[in-house]
């Protein structure tokens, strides 16, 4: 039986050659074990493979009957082509809307110190120093200094005092002022989708050692990924003087190119039946390119936000509104891509985990089985 089966798929390759295995120098993992895991999943080559795996997945979420998988403690069983799930504060950060000119106009302490030297100091002239000028009879270089020894320290500690309390008070008030000439801005991640529907397997790169047959077929390497049509929402909070506002960023049409390091064992024996040890393990996402704005909207949206936010704002100019809009986006484009990237490992994962052993069809039927899920 497992000659005919050979000849029947094999029938360019001796027994000898099936069992044979080597690690290829481009890099590629290609043997006589791997081709018949190929013809098992009815493709021609190991990125087939996962074309096929993709394509299985992308009919099942068109049909609404995608797998779900747990992106966060918070976000279980979230759909692999739509991960609604809300991750506080992916970037936060500060704008100041106005120049330091008008804090240190606004709350110079300078009037406030200079009303201390006018203070009235008669306080000051108490019987400690009534008994020491009597006690000079009227000479004058003995009552300056007994005014030196008792008037003098307590009239630099009143105007001292009174200098020190102007420094707190103007102070406060430029601290309050900074504040209310500082925005705070921050960003939630809300929604992801179109993920899964709208990639393609851009390339699949393996090694690989053992044959497959009388021993497990290793391997490792790296997948890429193409995505041309997803979905990010945005919501974009921001706080200034006591004003609050929470805006909708939609990015409608992103398209991106993430990759995974990829490994796992091959241990089915198509053959014999009798295993069934397919397991890949898939390590952390890396988004190596992406456009937030393809269809060139973001630029729009964002001006609007920054009409919205400034229109509370008396001291809101168009400087200040374009400036709001610029930081925003550059906060969007630095910390989005790591953001989708740490979303997508797991679903990366789950992917991997629809990946089944092949069963090799009998005599009759066709070389291109389908894959067993």
């Amino acid at each position: 039986m497992f000659q005919y089966l050979v000849l029947l798929w094999l029938p360019n390759l001796s027994i000898g050659q099936l069992v044979q295995s080597q690690a290829v120098p481009d890099g590629k993992c290609s043997n006589a074990a791997t081709y018949i895991i190929e013809k098992a999943f009815g493709v021609s080559s190991i990125q087939g493979i996962a074309v096929k795996l993709l394509g299985k997945v992308q009919d099942e979420c068109t049909a609404n009957k995608c797998p779900e998988v747990n992106v966060a403690s918070n976000c279980k069983s979230q759909s692999l082509d739509d991960i609604n799930c809300e991750m506080k504060d992916i970037f936060s950060t500060s704008l100041k809307l106005g120049t330091d000119d008008i804090c240190n106009a606004g709350c110079d302490d300078w009037p406030c110190k200079a009303g201390c030297n006018g203070i009235d100091t008669a306080i000051c002239k108490t019987s400690d120093w009534v008994l020491c000028k009597a006690g000079c009879l009227g000479i004058s270089s003995c009552v300056h200094k007994c005014e030196h020894a008792i008037v003098d320290p307590c009239v630099h500690e009143l105007i001292d005092k009174c200098s020190q309390k102007c420094e707190v008070a103007f102070g406060n008030c430029k601290t309050e002022c900074d504040k209310k000439l500082t925005m705070q801005i921050s960003g939630d991640f809300e929604r992801l989708q179109r993920v899964i529907t709208s990639a393609n397997v851009s390339s699949l790169d393996l090694n690989c050692s053992g044959n497959g047959i009388t021993s497990a077929l290793s391997f490792g390497g790296n997948v890429a990924l193409q995505v041309h049509n997803a979905a990010l929402s945005i919501k974009v909070h921001t706080s200034d003087a006591g004003i609050s506002t929470t805006n909708t960023v939609d990015l409608d049409t992103i398209a991106l190119t993430v990759s995974a390091p990829i490994s796992g064992i091959f241990d089915c024996h198509v053959l014999f039946h009798d295993k069934d040890n397919l397991t890949m393990t898939v390590g952390q996402a890396v988004v190596s390119s992406l456009n937030l704005d393809v269809d060139l909207k973001l630029d729009k949206t964002l001006d609007t936000i920054a009409a919205v936010v400034c229109a509370g704002l008396p001291f809101c100019k168009d400087a200040i509104k374009s400036k709001i809009a610029k930081i925003i986006k550059d906060e969007i484009v630095k910390q989005v891509p790591p953001q989708v990237a740490s979303h997508l490992q797991p679903v990366l994962q789950k992917l991997a985990s629809e990946l089944r052993c092949p069963k090799l069809p009998d005599a009759k039927a066709d070389a291109s089985a389908d894959l067993i899920v």
